[in-house]
């Protein structure tokens, strides 16, 4: 099987999604290295180093029915972070009929849009983080500080920040806007400790390790997560078999419920004994793989959706011909 890997787009996590590709080709260096730039342009670069990313050296290709022009791939996988690429990007596959590894749109849709996230997840009585939400130009009052800021549709440490005052809230919304027309405030939690968690499904909901995140600052930020990498980076792991046990049970119900497909993280907020889900990521950074314990787990995905694929569109389609014949004469 020919399996390219797609990464870039017009994102603010365009680096971290090149990251996330190599990181794959350090697994499997079989895999093909599809680039697509800010411009919406993809590129197989067959030796993807970063001066032949940066230079497009390579061979441009282009979106055909049931594939690419300019390159055979059997199967991709999706390793595109944020805005305008995450989101939408499964809903483009979906049209050209490449079968691939990440969700589907509706659930992406979802995940990016930390709106729709917290009503969803009251809807289903899980415990987050109550929000206010601001339109670009609104008016805002906050009775307590201090207060997360964040841009409503943007990655999990991009634009976000914690303010003490108004003016820094106004000086950061400025920030937080030039990431998305609107933001989400929501209060800050003292001695707080963050999770983060892998999510698959085999024949029902797996759970990787839970991560322990231990921040040098306020909140895990952008500089944390990817410019502070390896030597700097410290993996935890929870061991507490009842806060495990928990959060095992919301995550799959978020997993359910939302119909999302393949590797998801949540990240969860823990203090005073109660768990919040703080945010989903349907495409995670390098697919979070370094948290599940199973090493041949992406063969395992990639092999079963390649199948499960191909089973459904086996499906005759024929068009109702009756139906159309009727309604033409009228």
């Amino acid at each position: 099987m020919k399996i390219g890997v797609l990464c870039g787009g017009n994102s603010s996590e365009h680096e971290i999604s090149i990251i996330s590709a190599l990181d794959l080709l350090k697994r499997n260096n079989d895999y093909k290295f599809l680039y697509l730039t800010k411009e919406n342009e993809i590129y197989y670069i067959k030796n993807p180093t970063i001066d032949n990313i940066l230079s497009l050296k390579g061979r441009r290709v282009f979106f055909n029915n049931s594939g690419f022009k300019g390159i055979k791939l059997d199967f991709v996988i999706l390793t595109v972070h944020g805005k305008n690429a995450e989101d939408v990007m499964g809903g483009i596959l979906d049209f050209y009929k490449i079968p691939y590894l990440g969700s589907s749109i509706y659930p992406s849709i979802m995940a990016m849009d930390k709106e729709l996230t917290y009503l969803k997840l009251k809807q289903m009585n899980i415990d987050t983080l109550d929000k206010i939400v601001l339109h670009k130009g609104s008016d805002f009052n906050i009775n307590k500080y201090p207060v997360i800021i964040k841009p409503a549709r943007s990655g999990s440490s991009i634009g976000i920040n914690v303010v003490h005052n108004r003016e820094d809230a106004v000086n950061w919304m400025n920030t937080a806007y030039k990431e998305d027309n609107k933001i989400i405030i929501e209060p800050f939690i003292e001695n707080m400790v963050e999770f983060c968690v892998g999510f698959c499904k085999d024949t029902d909901v797996i759970m990787s390790r839970v991560e322990v995140i231990h921040n040098q600052k306020e909140f895990f930020d952008y500089d944390e997560k990817y410019k502070n990498r390896k030597e700097d980076f410290k993996h935890d792991y929870l061991s507490d078999d009842a806060i495990i046990d928990k959060i095992y049970q919301i995550g799959k119900t978020i997993y359910n419920n939302f119909e999302f497909e393949d590797i998801i993280r949540i990240d969860f907020i823990y203090s005073n004994d109660k768990l919040y889900v703080n945010e989903i990521n349907s495409i995670p950074g390098s697919l979070g793989l370094y948290l599940f314990e199973d090493k041949n787990l992406l063969d395992k995905l990639i092999k079963n959706k390649y199948r499960v694929y191909y089973q459904h569109n086996q499906i005759k389609k024929e068009l109702d011909r009756d139906l159309i014949g009727l309604n033409s004469k009228k």
